[in-house]
């Protein structure tokens, strides 16, 4: 049973803006994933999802990096970039950050709405890769469709505004996904007093 505490933290909705793909996903799939999970499978033991979280891995300790020592962070960046373009070239095929667009989304510890070049019906079931910056910190999830409305496009192609509640995303993923949101939050009140601040005599 979820106590009041933990809906008022998962209730927590902010602004932000973060990597994201994500794409239908077929009943018969979603309940393989769900089946292996109650039986103690990580999410992230899927092939295509494990070679994500490998990749992002890197960046993750590469921002990590770069807060101590900027200069080996840049070397170690071109390697990488060096790398992956080496891989690209002998799988033929798109690195995992190529499936990733930055987007503004609105982001809560329940779910999230976006635009989307695709058109979803509600109860659709979405597969989401998130990376929430500036940590990288990659989070997969399936949700489903609560709305989807047609809008005036802000980015082209964008023709779609979704609004997804997570149906299975692990607990420690959802706990650090909160965590991102009261540090943009407090960021957010922080910045909103500065101004405040400097207009003080």
């Amino acid at each position: 049973m979820v106590s009041a505490d933990q809906n008022r933290r998962q209730a927590v909705r902010v602004k932000d803006r973060l990597l994201l793909t994500s794409s239908k996903l077929g009943q018969d799939r979603f309940a393989a994933i769900a089946r292996n999970y109650q039986n103690g499978i990580s999410l992230y033991n899927q092939k295509e999802v494990g070679e994500i979280a490998i990749y992002l891995g890197s960046q993750a300790s590469l921002s990590r990096i770069r807060e101590r020592d900027e200069d080996l962070a840049d070397f170690l960046q071109y390697l990488d970039a060096k790398l992956s373009r080496i891989l690209a070239e002998v799988s033929k095929g798109p690195s995992p950050f190529d499936i990733l667009q930055a987007q503004e989304v609105t982001l809560s510890g329940t779910g999230l709405a976006f635009s989307s070049k695709d058109q979803f019906a509600v109860g659709d079931l979405l597969e989401l890769h998130l990376v929430l910056l500036p940590e990288f910190l990659y989070i997969y999830a399936i949700a489903k469709a609560v709305s989807s409305e047609k809008i005036p496009a802000a980015e082209p192609g964008f023709n779609f505004q979704v609004a997804c509640e997570f149906a299975l995303i692990m607990e420690e993923d959802r706990e650090a996904l909160i965590r991102h949101l009261f540090k943009r939050q407090h960021l957010a009140l922080r910045n909103q007093r500065m101004p405040e601040q400097e207009d003080t005599p």
